[in-house]
């Protein structure tokens, strides 16, 4: 029998997608899961943290995207970004969104 396994980037967030006001973020993994769990409610704007975003896109916010330059300092930024003041939502409270709900589109990942 074959158990799974996921990988290192099954377990952490990748991107977080903001909702419309852009105070709470859903977090996905690197293969673009949602992550249980991983809905966070923040009293400003997550967008607008300096130094924690590899990248941003339209209403997604990026750790990571598998260059080096990212992954070297991605436990120091994702700690800063606990650092704001927030707070956890159940799953069953927050609008549990999608990744496919993104207007952008990376050629590397069609959907």
């Amino acid at each position: 029998m074959r158990y799974y396994r996921p990988s290192l980037g099954s377990m952490f967030p990748y991107c977080f997608k903001l909702d419309k006001e852009g105070y709470v973020l859903a977090a996905f993994n690197r293969d673009y899961q949602y992550i249980p769990r991983g809905i966070l409610r923040f009293a400003r704007k997550p967008s607008t943290f300096k130094g924690i975003w590899h990248q941003i896109q339209r209403d997604c916010l990026y750790l990571w995207d598998g260059d080096s330059s990212s992954i070297t300092d991605y436990f120091k930024r994702l700690d800063k970004l606990l650092f704001h003041k927030h707070e956890v939502l159940q799953d069953k409270t927050a609008n549990i969104m999608t990744i496919k709900d993104i207007d952008y589109v990376d050629s590397r990942y069609p959907w």
